[in-house]
This record gives C-alpha cells, sequence and structure tokens, in this order.
C-alpha cells in the first residue's frame, strides 16, 4: 500500500472521525510544545537579565564600600 492509498483509506467514511480526532490531537500538541519552549526561552531571557542586575548591584555595592 503506497501513501496515496493510505491516504484515501484515512479520508474513507469509516475512518474520517479518527482522521479528525487524530490532526486535532498533533495540531494541540504542536501548539502545547511551542508555546512551552517560548516560556521556556522567556525565563532564560528574563533570569540573564536579572542575573546581570545583581552582578552590577554587587559590583556598584563593592565601588561604593572602597570609595568610601
Amino acid at each position: 500500500m503506497g501513501p496515496w492509498n493510505q491516504l484515501k483509506k484515512m479520508f474513507a467514511e469509516t475512518r474520517i472521525i479518527a482522521t479528525i480526532i487524530v490532526l486535532v490531537c498533533i495540531i494541540v500538541a504542536y501548539l502545547t510544545l511551542h508555546s512551552l519552549f517560548c516560556f521556556i526561552q522567556f525565563s532564560k531571557t528574563e533570569f540573564l537579565k536579572a542575573k546581570k542586575v545583581i552582578f552590577l548591584a554587587i559590583i556598584r555595592y563593592k565601588y561604593i564600600q572602597i570609595n568610601a
């Protein structure tokens, strides 16, 4: 059975509901993973920004102590 025959059988009258359910599940899984990866990337970016701010605050604090 080739890919075209399999595709025809997927959209046959007896299998159309199962095909729609599978396609919807694939789309939902893709959107879930995409939003998860975007959240992870955002969290990583925000973590690096916070780390930089903390580092600069420590440097300023030490500079103030040295010059005081």
